[in-house]
C-alpha cells in the first residue's frame, strides 16, 4: 500500500517534522512557561492520581496546574560598571605589587599610560644595582607558613590562601634581605585604618641614632626635660621583653621597604599599656591619646602590646622545647635557664593527651609588675648625690620589692599553674579537638587539638603529632572579664611657695619647714616724702612769694 509503505527519504522527513513540533511546543511565553511542560505536568498528575474518569477531569486539571504553577520572574542583566583610568592603574599596580613578591631579577613595571616621573628615570640604575644584590643573596630559611596554615584552619584561624602566599613570600623577601634568622610569623594585629602583619625574628640590634652621637650634657639635659621617654630599668636587647625583634606592615605586596622594625620596649611602656585600652589605627606615627598618658606614640604602643601577649600565650605541646641550646653543658643551679630551643627527640603526643591542662607549657618568660622577666635592682648612687634624693629612691624602690615577693614562673611551666582571670571568666584556657569524634574525650588519633586562650582573644596554638603552630589574630586587647573602667585623673595640685628664710638659719629648720600657701601679692605702699624735700618745697614757696 503507498500510504502504509515509507522509504528512507520519507522517513528522514517525519523526525524532521518531530523535531520541529517538539521545539514549537517547548517555545515559552514572557512568563516563562510553554505547552510542553504544561502537558507533561498534566500527564505526571493524572498518572499519579489516576482518577476514575480523567477524561471528565482533564480541562479542571489544566486549569489547576497552569494558575498554580511557578512563574519565574525576568532577570535583567546589570549593565557593566565602566572602569575609570585612575581604577585600572591601581589595579595594575596591585597586581604588580603582588608579581613582585614571585618574580626574581629586575623589576618590571607595567604600562599604564600615565606619564612616567623625571625622579623614577634618575633612580632606575640605583634600584638595578640593588637587584642584582638581592639575586646574590641566597634566600633566608623561614617556617612553611602555608603548612601551618592548614594547620591552623583546625584551629578556627583562616586567612585565606592567596593572604597567606603573600604573607610567606613578603617575610622571606624582608628575611633574605636582612639576612633575619628565627624567622617566625607573629600573627595579625587588627586596627581601625588598616591591620598590621607581624613578623618575629631574632634580635635586631637597632641602627646608631642621633641620640648617641649627641654630647653627654645634652642627653641629660633631653632626659630633664622629658623623663618619661626614658627608662633605666629597660631590658639590653636579646635579653628578657626584648629578646626578639618584631616587624610589621600593612601591606605585604609593597616589597621589603614597606616593612618596619619596631622599637625596643621600655619597662614604663608595659607598665603604662597596661592601663591602656584603645584601638591601634594602622599607622605608626599616630598619637596614643586618653588617659593615661601614653607619650611614646603607636609603634611603641604596638611593641608593648606585643611583649605582653608573647608573654602570656606563647604555649606549645609539652616535650616540644628544652631549655637551653640542648647541648650538654654545666649550668648553675641557682640560675633559672631563659632561653629554649626545639628538642629534636620529641616524638607527638596523642590527641586525647593534648585535651588537658598540664600536657601543654610555656615557652616564654613571665613579664613581671615591674614590665621586665627579671627583678630591677636600683644601681648604687654615688655619695655626693643629696640624701633626699636617696631616700625617696629607696622608697620607693622599696614598694616595688614589695609587689614582687614571689619569683616568677620558670620556663616550660604547664599551663595548669595559669590562674590570671580564673575568677573572673572561668577557664584561662580552652581546648578542642578537630575533627571532634564521636566523643569529645577521645577523639581520632589523626585529630589536631586546639588551645585557645580567653585571656588575650585571638591566641591560638595548634598541635598535631609533631607538627605545632602558634599564631595571634586579634585586636591587641586583653580580656578583663569586666566593664573597663579608666584610671581616674590625678588630683589637682596646689600652687605652693617656700617661705623665705634667712642664711643664718640651721639646715634642720630649713628642711623641716612646711610649705605654705602660696598668697595673692599686695601693691607697694606709698613712698614717704622725706625732710629735706620739704624743706626744698618751703623755700621754693618763698622765692615765689
Amino acid at each position: 500500500d503507498e500510504t502504509t509503505s515509507t522509504s528512507p527519504s520519507s522517513s528522514s522527513i517525519k523526525m524532521q517534522s518531530l523535531e520541529e513540533a517538539k521545539s514549537y511546543l517547548q517555545t515559552v511565553d514572557p512568563k516563562g512557561r510553554s505547552v510542553y511542560d504544561h502537558l507533561t505536568s498534566l500527564l505526571a498528575n493524572i498518572l499519579q492520581h489516576q482518577p476514575d474518569d480523567p477524561l471528565a477531569v482533564l480541562e479542571n486539571l489544566s486549569v489547576q496546574i497552569k494558575s498554580g504553577a511557578y512563574t519565574p520572574g525576568v532577570v535583567s542583566e546589570l549593565p557593566p560598571t565602566p572602569i575609570t583610568p585612575d581604577e585600572t592603574a591601581r589595579l595594575l599596580a596591585a597586581v604588580e605589587e603582588t608579581m613582585q613578591l614571585v618574580r626574581p631579577g629586575k623589576r618590571k613595571e607595567l604600562d599604564t599610560g600615565a606619564p612616567k616621573p623625571k625622579a623614577d628615570e634618575e633612580d632606575e640604575d640605583e634600584e638595578d644595582e640593588e637587584d642584582e644584590e638581592d639575586d646574590d643573596k641566597e634566600p633566608a630559611e623561614i617556617p612553611n607558613l602555608m603548612q601551618q596554615a592548614q594547620l591552623l584552619q583546625w584551629g578556627g584561624v583562616r586567612l585565606g590562601d592567596e593572604e597567606v602566599y603573600q604573607i610567606m613570600l613578603s617575610i622571606q623577601k624582608l628575611a633574605t634581605d636582612k639576612e633575619l634568622t628565627d624567622v617566625r610569623f607573629f600573627g595579625k594585629i587588627l586596627g581601625t585604618e588598616a591591620d598590621y602583619v607581624v613578623c618575629e625574628s631574632a634580635h635586631v640590634a637597632a641602627e646608631e641614632e642621633e641620640e648617641e652621637e649627641e654630647d653627654e650634657e645634652a642627653l641629660e639635659r633631653k632626659k630633664k626635660e622629658n623623663p618619661d621617654l626614658f627608662d633605666d630599668r629597660a631590658e639590653d636587647g636579646g635579653v628578657g621583653a626584648n629578646a626578639k625583634s618584631y616587624w610589621v606592615t600593612t601591606n605585604v605586596a609593597a616589597g621589603v621597604k614597606a616593612w618596619t622594625k619596631l622599637p625596643d620596649v621600655q619597662a614604663q611602656q608595659i607598665i603604662t599599656a597596661r592601663q591602656v585600652r584603645r584601638f591601634f589605627t594602622g599607622r605608626l606615627d599616630a598619637a596614643v591619646a586618653g588617659h593615661p598618658r601614653f607619650p611614646w606614640g603607636e609603634a611603641s604602643l604596638l611593641r608593648a602590646q606585643i611583649a605582653r601577649i608573647v608573654a602570656s600565650t606563647s604555649v606549645s605541646p609539652a616535650g616540644y622545647f628544652q631549655t637551653g641550646d640542648g647541648e650538654d653543658e654545666e649550668e648553675d643551679e641557682e640560675e633559672q635557664p631563659t632561653t629554649v630551643s626545639v628538642n629534636p627527640e620529641y616524638e607527638g603526643a596523642s590527641a586525647a593527651d593534648l585535651l588537658t591542662a598540664d600536657a601543654w607549657c610555656h615557652h616564654s618568660l613571665f613579664l613581671l609588675k615591674q614590665g621586665r622577666t627579671t627583678i630591677w635592682q636600683k644601681p648604687e648612687e654615688d655619695e655626693d648625690e643629696d640624701e633626699d634624693e636617696d631616700a625617696e629612691s629607696k622608697a620607693g624602690d622599696g614598694a616595688e620589692e614589695e609587689e614582687e615577693e614571689d619569683e616568677p614562673p620558670a620556663l616550660l611551666e604547664t599551663l595548669e599553674n595559669d590562674t590570671a582571670g580564673k575568677a573572673k571568666f572561668g577557664a584561662v584556657w580552652s581546648f578542642r579537638a578537630c575533627p571532634q569524634g564521636r566523643s569529645a574525650d577521645n577523639p581520632p588519633p589523626h585529630a589536631a587539638v586546639a588551645a585557645v586562650s580567653n585571656t588575650w582573644p585571638g591566641a591560638v596554638a595548634v598541635a598535631r603529632g609533631k607538627e605545632f603552630a602558634n599564631v595571634y589574630v586579634g585586636y591587641g586587647l586583653k580580656r578583663l572579664g569586666e566593664k573597663y573602667t579608666p584610671p581616674p585623673m590625678p588630683p589637682v595640685q596646689n600652687e605652693f611657695v617656700a617661705d623665705v628664710q634667712d642664711e643664718d638659719e640651721d639646715e634642720d629648720e630649713e628642711q623641716d619647714k612646711v610649705f605654705q600657701e602660696q598668697t595673692d601679692p599686695l601693691p607697694p605702699p606709698p613712698e614717704e616724702e622725706s625732710k629735706d624735700d620739704e624743706d626744698e618745697d618751703d623755700e621754693d614757696d618763698e622765692d615765689e612769694e
